[in-house]
């Protein structure tokens, strides 16, 4: 066979090259048979050696840039592995990408920007669709690959100080929201944070780039606030990203919502009918929604419960069962101050009206006395209600002034914890435990698991 699909190719993309045609790069590196070149190669690469067509590359173009040459030699190779298994053809890919890295750095590699962008997509959705269809797991994820690639080219183009019209930083937010999305694929979403540090560090301003690419952003950026309980800043970034989604784009825009709509919800702005009818969100969000309004406990877990895979897919449902609840006992309470201020011109609940209400809106008995005043203490000290507990008429002393403030105005607190810290605190700053009494709880301790171990042997307990 003839090298001539060969040479030609390798003069094409030499003429690129030194043309700094980005289009021409594109067109020749396609990743696909799209012209009678591409097939012309493809035929050539089945009958010919490798040794013959490095060569032959390499005679044409090491002169001019001897990483356009290695590049085009691994190309050569992915042209190769299109036929074979798909995991090994993410292999040559990810060859092929790693290649392109030393041409992309050079001092005039900024052309080839568009290029990278798109094929650092390409990238991405291969490895899904090979993790996907190999049902692969953990570390052998092609996944974890493609991230590693796309740090390296992150870090690649924060380097560059040019000015941003000129600089290979054009690509810097596609590549970043390209690792958002696998991070966010793998539930590793702390790793997006070395990335927005970075953006940070290196100056980069987002409002700089293409719109279509400041929303994808936005929008893996209120996932990263939505997965820290950073509610106010996850709703920020969401509303702009759904803002700013084209109205064609309905698919992406109603993934917005689905964390959108939970995020306003404990924040107290409660979605509309137009809008849930028009993304086909009308349920859970509607019947949570006149939940939390009426006060029903009852109403509220059980719509959370009969959606409960729905709403976890989407991350939902810990947030609206842990905090969402806490919304629904507020407005049953503004309701019980509301029907007593109005008969007795009061500003006091009994406790006893408290526990009534809980009772029949929760249908259940299994609120005592204690969970009782541990949700109205809750509420209080989180700013639903304003007021104070007077143990001694059993009562809740509500405020005269705005009582039940909004829940727009109530500011969320969020718990955060250091290990470090703490494990500090445990092994510098706590008492020594005296001896007598170290050996006491070690032989209650082993008296313990031995019991414990017993009845676990003799099969008294049974776990469904």
């Amino acid at each position: 066979m003839s090298l001539i699909p060969i040479n030609s190719f390798a003069n094409e993309a030499l003429k690129a090259h030194i043309s700094k045609n980005a289009l021409s790069i594109y067109n020749l590196f396609a990743l696909q048979i799209i012209d009678r070149q591409h097939q012309e190669l493809a035929d050539a690469l089945v009958v010919i050696t490798p040794e013959q067509y490095e060569s032959s590359v390499r005679s044409i173009l090491d002169d001019t840039s001897v990483s356009l040459s290695e590049m085009t030699i691994a190309y050569m190779r992915l042209v190769q592995a299109f036929s074979a298994p798909l995991d090994a053809a993410y292999d040559s890919l990810e060859s092929f990408y790693t290649a392109l890295v030393p041409l992309f750095s050079s001092a005039d590699g900024t052309y080839l920007v568009p290029y990278v962008k798109w094929l650092s997509a390409q990238l991405v959705t291969t490895a899904f669709s090979v993790d996907k269809q190999f049902n692969l797991r953990g570390k052998y994820r092609k996944a974890n690959g493609a991230a590693r690639l796309l740090s390296r080219m992150f870090n690649l183009m924060l380097t560059d100080r040019g000015p941003l019209s000129e600089s290979k930083r054009r690509g810097i937010l596609q590549i970043t929201n390209l690792a958002f999305k696998i991070y966010t694929k793998l539930d590793n979403d702390r790793l997006c944070q070395t990335f927005i540090s970075n953006l940070k560090k290196g100056g980069i301003e987002i409002t700089d780039f293409e719109l279509p690419e400041q929303v994808t952003y936005r929008y893996y950026m209120g996932r990263f606030e939505y997965y820290q309980n950073n509610l106010k800043e996850a709703e920020g970034h969401f509303s702009f990203a759904f803002r700013h989604c084209p109205n064609r784009a309905w698919r992406n825009k109603r993934l917005i919502l689905e964390f959108l709509i939970p995020t306003r919800m404990i924040l107290g702005r409660m979605p509309k009918d137009e809008l849930l009818n028009a993304y086909n969100l009308m349920e859970p969000y509607a019947s949570l929604r006149e939940s939390i309004r009426k006060g029903d406990i009852h109403g509220y877990l059980t719509t959370l419960d009969s959606y409960m895979d729905y709403l976890s897919r989407k991350y939902a449902y810990l947030l609206l069962r842990g905090r969402g609840i806490v919304l629904v006992w507020r407005s049953l309470l503004r309701r019980i101050f509301v029907m007593t201020h109005r008969a007795t011109n009061e500003f006091a609940i009994s406790f006893k009206a408290c526990s009534d209400a809980v009772h029949i809106s929760s249908k259940s008995d299994e609120y005592d006395f204690f969970d009782i005043e541990n949700l109205l203490v809750s509420l209080i000290s989180q700013g639903y209600i304003r007021g104070y507990l007077h143990h001694e008429k059993q009562q809740m002393i509500c405020s005269k002034k705005n009582p039940f403030p909004t829940i727009s105005e109530v500011r969320l607190l969020t718990e955060q914890y250091n290990d470090d810290l703490a494990q500090d605190h445990l092994s510098t700053m706590q008492p020594e435990i005296p001896q007598e009494v170290d050996d006491i709880l070690r032989t209650n301790d082993e008296g313990s698991a031995e019991e414990e171990m017993g009845d676990l042997e003799g099969g008294d307990y049974m776990y469904d």
